[in-house]
This record gives C-alpha cells, sequence and structure tokens, in this order.
C-alpha cells in the first residue's frame, strides 16, 4: 500500500508563468541623445584660407613630420639598446631558472610520494601501491566537501562508489571493485574515476543510492544546484550520466547545508518500491520527498517539525523499516523516526538520550540483517561516535577518530564475512582536503582506516 503525497501547492498541477502583459509597465527603457558636432564653416573666401592653411603647416622629414621624426628615432635607438643588454643576460637568467625548475619538480615529485600524517590511530603510515609499483596518489576534495558512499552487489562482484566534490566544484564518483582499494592497506585492483556533474554548489551536500529495475542496476546520487534546487541524476553500468533535473517544485534546499540523505527499495523489498530523500528545507525543518516506481512523480512527504535543519540527517533501509535520524532543535538529541513499509502503519519515533554537536553531520547504513550503524559527533567534543540501532534505542556505542567542524560524513556496508563492517567517510582539520575513512566490525573493533586513495 503507497502513501498519498499530502496536500500542497504543486508547480506540477499549478505551474508558475512568467505574465509579461503584467510587467510591461515596469519595464523602462532610457536613451540619451548623442552630441554632433557640426563641420565648422570657413566663410566664402576659401583660397585665403587654404592658402593660410598651407603656410601653417610644420616642416616634414621623409614625409613625416619633424617632432614625430625626433621621437620615432629616439624610440629605435632605444630599442637597440633593450635589445643588446638582454641578448647578454637572458641565456644566464633562463638557464638558471631552468635549474630551479628542475630542481623544484624533484622535491614535488618527493613531496608527493609521502604522505601527510594519518588521523590518530590510523593502522598505517605508508601509501599502497596501485599494482604498478607507483604510490597511489590520495583523494582531493574539497575542504567540508558532500560526501556519499554505497556499496553495490553486481553479480558475484561487490563495488564500492564513493562520492565527493573535487576542490573545481565538479561532483566526482570513484569505483572499487571487490571493496578494495579504498585505503591504506589494500591495493586498487579496478578503480576509475569520473566526472558527474559541474552545476553543484560549492560544497553541496550529496546523497547516493542504487536499486534494481527488470535486472538493470541503476546508480542515482542526488545534489544542491548554486540555485538551491535539489537535483538528481542517474546511470547504469559505464553507461553517461543523464542530464539532472530538478526533484523540488516549490522549495528550496537550506543555505550551507550539511542536511541530506536517501534510501531505495524496489518490488523485493517487500514494500517500498521507490526512493525516499531527506533535505533540510528553506522553511526550517527537515522534509522528505519520495517517488514510486515506475512512476517518475516526486511528492512531498512529512515535514519533520522540530528537527535542526542546521545539522545532517541519516537514514537507512532494512528489513522492511525505513529509518531517518536527526537532530532535536531543542533537546540537541539524536531523534528516530521509523516507518514500517510492510504496514504503512505510519510513523513512530525514538528519542535518545544522546546529544549530537551543532551544526554537525549523522550518517547511517544498514548491514543487511536489520541492523543500523550510525555515526554522528558527539557533544561535547569533535570525535565521531559509532552507535548501533536495533529498531530501538541506540547502544552499543563507540568512540572513533575527530572529524572537522563541518564536516560531512557518509557511510556504507560494502563488505562480507570475517571483516564485515560498516564505513563511514570523513574529513578532518589536520588535511582538510583528504578523504579519511575507518571501517567498523559490528563488534566495534576498527578493521581499518586511513586516507582514501
Amino acid at each position: 500500500m503507497l502513501r498519498g503525497p499530502l496536500a500542497r501547492s504543486s508547480s506540477l498541477t499549478h505551474p508558475e508563468f512568467f505574465d509579461s502583459a503584467k510587467h510591461a509597465s515596469d519595464l523602462k527603457y532610457e536613451t540619451e541623445a548623442q552630441n554632433y558636432h557640426q563641420v565648422p564653416d570657413y566663410g566664402e573666401n576659401k583660397e585665403v584660407v587654404q592658402e593660410e592653411m598651407k603656410q601653417k603647416q610644420p616642416k616634414r622629414y621623409c614625409g613625416i613630420r619633424r617632432p614625430v621624426f625626433i621621437w620615432s628615432l629616439a624610440a629605435l635607438v632605444l630599442i637597440v639598446v633593450i635589445a643588446a643588454v638582454l641578448g647578454g643576460v637572458l641565456p644566464t637568467v633562463l638557464n638558471k631558472a631552468s635549474h630551479s625548475a628542475s630542481n623544484s619538480a624533484s622535491n614535488s615529485a618527493s613531496n608527493s610520494a609521502s604522505p601527510s600524517s594519518n588521523p590518530p590511530n590510523a593502522t598505517s603510515s605508508t601509501t599502497p601501491s596501485n599494482g604498478t609499483g607507483s604510490p597511489n596518489p590520495r583523494v582531493q576534495a574539497v575542504s567540508n566537501s558532500g560526501l556519499a558512499t554505497m556499496a553495490v552487489h553486481d553479480a558475484q562482484t561487490l563495488i564500492l562508489y564513493s562520492y565527493y566534490q573535487n576542490p573545481n566544484g565538479t561532483i566526482m564518483e570513484s569505483r572499487y571493485a571487490n571493496g578494495s582499494g579504498i585505503g591504506v592497506n589494500s591495493t586498487h585492483t579496478d578503480t576509475s574515476v569520473i566526472a558527474i556533474v559541474t552545476d553543484a554548489a560549492q560544497r553541496s551536500p550529496l546523497a547516493a543510492v542504487s536499486y534494481t529495475i527488470q535486472g538493470v542496476i541503476f546508480r542515482q546520487v542526488f545534489y544542491v544546484d548554486t540555485s538551491g534546487q535539489l537535483k538528481t541524476t542517474n546511470t547504469t553500468g559505464s553507461n553517461s550520466w543523464r542530464t539532472p533535473f530538478s526533484v523540488l517544485t516549490n522549495d528550496i534546499v537550506a543555505p550551507n547545508s550539511l542536511a541530506l540523505s536517501a534510501f531505495s527499495g524496489t518490488t523485493n523489498d517487500q514494500g517500498l518500491n521507490g526512493i525516499r530523500v531527506y533535505y533540510a528545507s528553506f522553511k526550517g525543518y527537515i522534509q522528505e520527498v519520495g517517488v514510486d516506481f515506475p512512476t517518475n512523480i516526486w511528492y512531498e512527504w512529512l515535514s519533520f517539525h522540530g528537527s535542526d535543519p542546521g545539522t545532517g540527517v541519516g537514514c537507512a533501509f532494512g528489513k522492511n523499516l525505513g529509518n531517518v535520524y536527526m537532530r532535536n532543535s531543542t533537546t540537541a538529541a539524536v531523534i528516530q523516526f521509523k516507518w514500517d513499509y510492510s504496514t504503512d502503519n505510519g510513523w513512530q519515533n525514538v528519542t535518545m538520550n544522546h546529544t549530537m554537536k551543532a551544526g554537525s553531520d549523522i550518517a547511517v547504513c544498514n548491514d543487511g540483517a536489520g541492523t543500523d550503524h550510525i555515526f554522528y559527533q558527539e557533544e561535547p567534543g569533535s570525535n565521531i561516535k559509532r552507535a548501533l540501532s536495533y529498531n530501538s534505542a541506540m547502544t552499543d556505542f563507540k568512540t572513533l577518530e575527530a572529524a572537522s567542524v563541518g564536516s560531512k560524513l557518509a557511510a556504507s556496508y560494502p563488505t562480507t564475512g570475517s571483516n564485515a563492517g560498516a564505513l563511514v567517510m570523513y574529513q578532518n582539520a589536520t588535511d582538510p582536503s583528504t578523504l579519511w575513512f575507518s571501517q567498523i566490525a559490528r563488534t566495534g573493533s576498527e578493521v581499518a582506516n586511513g586516507a582514501l586513495l
């Protein structure tokens, strides 16, 4: 059973348009008359005037007036002198510059191979090989970049995708096959980096989901453009990303927001057959929007009044349940809302007794067995906290590394077996352009951490 959209004024049914007749009176065009100068009248005796003008003409050398000739000759002499000086000095300068550039390039290459300091408790301080013997470069992103990550099972291959904004403002996708190549303890078995969109706002929050329709796996990314519109684009396999379009019809995202999260499900997921997205509305709260397959019509669902739009939002879907986590704007506590898509019996909320740092983010992933792994910055302090939720109160808290103030967080569950664990991405103040990750087992032990490569 699907929920009907909330009553609202949608531009899908009531489109706005520009009334040119209404606004025509407001348009003013101003012009300024130009001043035209008439040709002077020399009178009737034109022969006398011509004779006087002839007598007043200056002397010329080689057809050039005397002042012009003298200055031209002086300029020519000056050019000859400058050329002579440069002829003797320039080779020496270029030789020194070439030598200096060579040393600088050598030093730069040496420095780029040396990793910067890892976050506390990093398991390794070396940069791994990419299989060719040369070091893997660290992923470089704008400070406080939007972050998203998801694990996709394609046939027998587990692929981890990460999304971030590079220093030029482009949203990028990095692909890691078999869940490897993400950090300091791994080598790249199959990795690629491609650009997705170029119209994202600086430090736009990001969200990503994957879903399967008729055997085809889709990847879909959400972001905020420079006008505050929530936009999305998707792709399949190695195909080009489709032209982005706006999800919202009568709202924009709050400026400088950290909050953007999404989950998806298909007919095999018992109840949810679509996508749900959560973002910070300009109206002052966390807002839910969604689409139900196979349509492409987006609706506004619940407005979470009392939530903090200046802080992040996290969500996850598993075992029929959609869980959303956010910060209470009054108490600063983490609050959880859950919806059972097998019964559609409405939202239920669970208030936690754990405070979340103002202006920080929260990220959530589900392990596929019904347990949410929740990552957020605690209050007081800036360390990332990991908690588990078994569809009830949060428990099993573990303190991880410190993240910079305003750092976005992203979480996914990319591995299985003995090394299974939730992965969280973040940035820190020590090296703000580098993306860091920590992978935490269900027991709370740290499987791996380091820089994203």
